[in-house]
């Protein structure tokens, strides 16, 4: 029988209260979850820690590099393992780790609940049953299981905080889904890649959401202050607003101070394109990087990630910001807009 860890750190799936409706708080040990879903131990030998357990709007750089050195630590003794996580920003800490622990070779599988494990019409249980079945198998990813369905960690993002399918993975299929069986795509990484860790993390790292009557000449001051990225949330494939607007003059300016400026779109389905329209040619002309088909949790933590490895003056953060490096993009989107042509 397979050995698995389970990572308590918070979340809704742990969380109890006095009464049926009464205010939330977190459980008061991973074993009291533990004995509500006593057929975990028929499915692999079953040990635990909680390195910390917090709501996960609370989740910090220093979390996430405990959470990254915990596992780091016990990948010898675990055959998988299994993150009980808040849903709120479980995206980024698994795309996080995706890339500090690059090559991992073993599965880690986040997941959590919309409705504590205590609480009637739950779906923690069957969430941390089939999470455990799955973090037994032979894949290399480090995924979210949520509501039926495995997606690969840094293409994820979560769309409800009211439905059970509370996330979605708007650029690559699903790694696997579960209904009378476990089944896993062709999809899913496997071992083979040199484990390569690194758990430098700069926070250094500014997400500007582009809309309608953005006070930019606001922003100024901090684009002219060396040392930061910025992670232009733009339209479409990657347009900004040139009528009107001095936004083009804050990307050069932060540019010109040496900072590093990528570009994401606000569409979830989809990528940048920087050769499509005016403006996002612009854009690449003056350096810019591409997101491509990354999610905006993807595009952050692997920004601070590369930061951390390289430093902001580092050819190789600039090269390989739009290189896939643990499944996060899919390199054939910059010719996207050929196959459009065509």
């Amino acid at each position: 029988m397979r050995r698995v860890l389970i990572i308590y750190s918070g979340g809704t799936l742990g969380m109890v209260s006095s009464w049926a409706s009464g205010p939330l708080s977190a459980a008061p040990s991973v074993a009291s979850i533990l004995e509500k879903v006593p057929e975990l131990q028929s499915i692999a030998r079953i040990e635990t820690v909680s390195p910390y357990a917090i709501d996960s709007a609370d989740l910090s750089l220093d979390h996430i590099r405990v959470l990254a050195e915990t596992i780091l630590l016990s990948r010898e003794k675990y055959d998988g393992f299994v993150v009980i996580h808040g849903t709120d920003s479980m995206a980024y800490c698994a795309s996080a780790l995706s890339f500090m622990l690059l090559g991992f070779a073993k599965p880690i599988i986040f997941t959590g609940s919309q409705r504590p494990l205590q609480r009637i019409r739950t779906d923690a249980r069957r969430n941390l049953i089939n999470a455990v079945e799955i973090a037994t198998s032979d894949i290399a990813e480090t995924a979210i299981f949520f509501g039926d369905r495995l997606y690969r960690g840094n293409r994820t993002t979560k769309i409800s905080n009211w439905k059970y399918d509370a996330f979605d993975s708007p650029n690559f299929p699903t790694l696997g889904q579960v209904g009378l069986d476990i089944e896993l795509s062709d999809g899913c990484r496997g071992p083979g890649e040199a484990f390569d860790p690194s758990f430098a993390l700069d926070p250094s790292v500014f997400v500007l959401k582009i809309y309608p009557g953005i006070p930019v000449d606001s922003y100024f001051p901090l684009a002219l202050t060396k040392g930061k990225a910025f992670i232009l949330e733009a339209y479409g494939g990657g347009t900004i607003p040139l009528q009107g607007s001095s936004l083009l003059k804050l990307i050069e300016a932060a540019m010109g101070a040496g900072n590093l400026v990528a570009v994401n779109t606000q569409c979830h389905h989809g990528g940048v394109l920087l050769d499509m329209y005016e403006s996002a040619r612009i854009l690449k002309e003056n350096g810019t990087l591409s997101c491509k088909d990354m999610t905006i949790e993807a595009s952050v933590m692997k920004m601070m990630y590369l930061l951390g490895r390289y430093g902001l003056n580092s050819p190789q953060t600039v090269s390989l910001f739009s290189r896939d490096l643990a499944g996060e993009l899919s390199e054939e989107r910059t010719n996207l807009h050929q196959k459009w042509s065509e």
